[in-house]
Order: structure tokens, then sequence, then C-alpha cells
């Protein structure tokens, strides 16, 4: 029953929800439209409750370079507590991300992240932290109507620190398109 726990509690506090709209019309592939429809604007949305309370809010911005491949940047705000350990962390950051489409289901993925955060050391004084991410790995995008797409990502973190997440990291969630 633990080692199930375990597996549900890692499962959960790595699922994201990706909320991403873009509008991609022929227009603007060809180069004849306007740049502000190769913007598309999303996030990360994730929650956990129990013994350990996780929140993850992380809006994004995000632009098409070409019809495949599109760059961004983003906010990031996570809260975490462990209740029995009486511990609990803020952390703001930021992102900036990559995404090539390789075929229209399958893309890869990569993005670097700079979280700083405070946490109490042994003495019970505030310490600040960094913690960086590098993370690439691929995913898929299934359609769900129009130019909407429900998205699986599996990432890994290519660098360690005191403060990394572990390996590998889970999204789950959706492109919309406006």
């Amino acid at each position: 029953m633990a080692k199930w726990s375990i597996i549900l509690l890692i499962f959960f506090s790595s699922i994201h929800t990706m909320a991403v709209a873009q509008n991609m019309n022929a227009s603007s592939q060809n180069g004849s439209g306007s740049n502000s429809s190769r913007f598309f604007l999303g996030g990360n949305f994730g929650l956990q409750f129990g013994t350990v309370t996780a929140i993850d809010i992380s809006p994004l911005l995000g632009y098409y370079l070409t019809e495949r491949w599109a760059v961004g940047t983003g906010f990031i705000y996570q809260y975490y507590h462990n209740n029995p350990a009486k511990t609990s962390i803020n952390m703001t950051g930021g992102r900036l991300f990559t995404r090539y489409l390789i075929t229209e289901t399958i893309f890869a993925h990569g993005e670097y992240e700079l979280l700083s955060g405070k946490v109490k050391n042994d003495l019970g004084d505030l310490q600040r932290f960094t913690s960086e991410g590098m993370y690439l790995g691929g995913g898929l995008r299934m359609p769900t109507g129009g130019n909407s797409y429900f998205t699986m990502m599996a990432l890994y973190n290519m660098l360690d620190g005191q403060y990394a997440r572990e390996n590998p990291v889970f999204r789950i969630g959706f492109d919309i398109g406006l």
C-alpha cells in the first residue's frame, strides 16, 4: 500500500495542466499575415493536497518562428509544504522553452528554468537558494477537435543539484487554439 501511495504521490505531483492558445492560419504561415497570430498563451497548473501540498502556477507566452518551431518564456510560482516535516517553500522564477513539431503528433521539447526560494537551514534561519533545470524530452499531442490538442510530455532534467527535481518529469495538458 505504501509503495502505491508513493507512486501515486510522485505521479500526481508531476502532472501539470497546460493550456496553450495558438492561432496558426495559412496567411501567418506563409508570412503574409499578422505576426500576432504566431503568438500563443498558455501555462502549467498543478495541484496536490494531502501530507504534502504542492501548487504550481506557470503562465507562458510563446511565438512560432516557423510552422513547426516555437520558442517562449514563462513565469513560475511553486509552493511546497511537507506537513510531517513542518517545512514550506515558496519558489519563483522563470523559464525559456523551445518546441519542435517532428510530425503532427510528435514533438521535441526543451526548456531552461531558474527558480529562487527560501528554506530554513538546520539552525532554523531562512536561507535563499536557487535551482536550475535544463529539461529535454518529447511529447505527443492528440487532436481533440478544431485546433485543440491533448498533450503528454516526458522530460529529463540534465542538471543535478541539491534542489533538482526527480527524473523523469511528466506533464499532461492541452493545447487550445483560437
